[in-house]
């Protein structure tokens, strides 16, 4: 009984060990996931994960991409539509707007909306839309700042600062 015991447990950390290295071994060396700061997307085989586009539609520093039509609506995205500035992003984020136009005749929050033409379209009021208009990888500074601060407190702190200096916003 111990004998037949002992030959289960090696023939069943045998059959673990096997599986275990046949799936790590599919595994690719580096993984290509995560956040990718723009300038550094052309580093990701996004065609080899199914990208029928070329990756420099999506971000081009040298030219127009789909990254310009990219706009931030009160801290959703959006994306430029139309020639005409028309703007789409999705429900959830236009709530409020949606909310603040309807009246007890016209719900649209029930009843839905479409305008047929650009005279019809109803302002989307309390939202303020950040397009932008360039993009800088300023990690190494953020980094280079927090190199030598081992508080997790006062990194953060540090981290704020610097990215209130790099980071510039305009509002018009």
């Amino acid at each position: 009984m111990i004998f037949k015991s002992n030959l289960y447990r090696f023939f069943k950390l045998t059959a673990f060990l096997f599986i275990s290295s046949l799936v790590l071994g599919m595994l690719p060396a580096e993984p290509e996931e995560g956040m990718y700061p723009l300038s550094e997307i052309d580093k990701v085989d996004l065609v080899k994960a199914g990208l029928k586009i070329d990756p420099k539609e999506i971000y081009n520093p040298d030219g127009i991409s789909l990254v310009d039509a990219l706009v931030n609506i009160g801290g959703c995205t959006g994306s430029f539509i139309s020639s005409d500035g028309l703007i789409i992003t999705n429900h959830h984020c236009a709530f409020g707007a949606i909310a603040r136009s309807s009246t007890v005749e016209n719900n649209y929050l029930e009843n839905g909306f479409y305008a047929k033409s650009i005279e019809e379209e109803i302002p989307a009021s309390g939202y303020t839309c950040r397009i932008t208009e360039s993009y800088e990888d300023v990690s190494s500074q953020i980094l280079d700042a927090v190199k030598n601060i081992s508080d997790p407190a006062e990194r953060v702190r540090t981290i704020s600062k610097k990215n209130e200096r790099t980071c510039r916003c305009r509002i018009e």
